[in-house]
């Protein structure tokens, strides 16, 4: 059995539907395909794809990647839902294969939440 991802609930999506080429309907008229863990119990949030710059995806039970444009950004989540550790990764410091998702050596900012007590090994 595959454990459920730390920080996987509630999740939300949501699209508009476009008219043609980049027009959309103004904000009071717009429809469109919205759903999340209250419409699709018993689902967990896994990943998201937006063209060519944003990508997020659960990696590991606690851990979640997300690259933003060329930034690679590694998360660490508590089981309370909220950020444990953040790592970020310049382009600097990523590997020359972009079909990698592992920052590699010392992240370029690493940021830990002070109001949570990190694991115990």
């Amino acid at each position: 059995m595959t454990e459920h991802p730390v920080g996987a609930r509630p999740w939300r999506l949501l699209a508009h539907h476009r008219l043609s080429g980049q027009e959309r309907l103004p904000a009071t008229e717009q429809t469109g395909y919205h759903t999340g863990s209250d419409s699709l119990p018993d689902t967990d949030f896994d990943e998201l794809v937006v063209g060519q710059w944003l990508h997020v995806e659960w990696m590991d039970a606690d851990r979640w990647w997300m690259r933003v444009g060329d930034v690679a950004i590694w998360i660490t989540v508590h089981p309370s839902g909220h950020a444990r550790q953040i790592e970020v990764y310049t382009p600097h410091n990523l590997p020359t294969d972009t079909g990698q998702q592992l920052g590699h050596g010392e992240p370029d900012l690493a940021w830990r939440n002070p109001d949570i007590t990190p694991p115990r090994p």
